[in-house]
């Protein structure tokens, strides 16, 4: 079993090389699409950026298309949700139940929560 997930995984990787490396060569091939979309359906934060980079290669009739822009949407989305960049702004209601967001809180609600 060990010799078999070895050699799934460096299958693996010699695939999405490929796939990567006629992305950047053919950014106008339609097939690309069908290939970003499989890699942001599975897409982690840590690659997120690489598979985000790859669409704003895309010809701009492919990178255009209202399923990709939703897609980069999604993965920029998905990048920014790494340690030292800024969380994204979202609100909840407080104990009144008034809609308060993160953004309006600022330190008051972060001392709160690590407090």
């Amino acid at each position: 079993m060990a010799t078999y997930a070895r050699r799934s995984d460096s299958l693996k990787t010699l695939q999405h090389q490929v796939e990567t490396d006629f992305i950047r060569q053919h950014p106008s091939a339609l097939v690309n699409v069908a290939i970003l979309k499989g890699r942001a359906a599975v897409a982690e934060t840590p690659n997120a950026g690489e598979v985000d980079q790859l669409i704003e290669g895309l010809a701009p009739e492919l990178r255009n298309r209202p399923d990709m822009l939703a897609v980069s949407k999604r993965l920029k989305g998905l990048a920014s949700l790494v340690p030292g960049k800024p969380a994204l702004d979202f609100s909840l209601p407080d104990t009144a139940g008034r809609s308060v967001t993160l953004s309006s809180c600022g330190e008051v609600c972060v001392g709160r929560v690590l407090g």
